[in-house]
């Protein structure tokens, strides 16, 4: 597991609390910008349905996934992302690695993913995420840290990172 306080460089990890909230939905909302242009949403009712969906999401992985650590990415003390994982004697999975995007392709990712493939490797466990299909920069910087689609769940695929012996 990692630490409270996980430090590379400028960037950390904490665990998510009730105050990051207002945070957590401004992401959520960063990471879905392009859905409100598209469904012509006003300011209210895209605040409305992103708040529904991001309370929806987080009690989904809340009773899918007990035990599972939540947990803020800062840089320089700031917070510009999460990361959601569970562990089981199976497997590493992150359930969520959002990042807000003008903290994208800056490497934060490729810093966050390289923790949790130590732990991975720690552990002896594959690390598994699932990745929409459409997500074409996510799927890029997955495959070049290592992992490969291993099946399909609805629109994501399944995507696995096996530590080597």
């Amino acid at each position: 597991m990692l630490s409270e306080q996980a430090e590379t460089e400028s960037i950390s990890l904490r665990l998510a609390r009730p105050e990051d909230d207002a945070f957590l939905i401004e992401l959520y909302a960063d990471s879905r910008r392009q859905e409100k242009e598209a469904a012509g949403f006003t300011d209210q009712e895209w605040k409305t349905f992103i708040t529904i969906q991001f309370t929806g999401q987080r009690q989904f992985y809340e009773a899918q996934f007990p035990g599972s650590d939540h947990r803020i990415v800062l840089r320089d003390g700031r917070p510009i992302g999460r990361v959601w994982v569970w562990r089981t004697e199976k497997e590493i999975r992150i359930l969520d690695l959002t990042i807000y995007s003008q903290h994208q392709n800056i490497g934060v990712g490729t810093d966050i993913l390289q923790r949790y493939q130590t732990e991975a490797k720690a552990a002896d466990r594959p690390l598994t995420h699932k990745v929409l299909h459409t997500n074409r920069d996510a799927i890029r910087l997955y495959e070049r840290l290592g992992f490969t689609v291993t099946g399909e769940a609805g629109a994501h695929y399944v995507m696995e990172w096996v530590p080597k012996a």
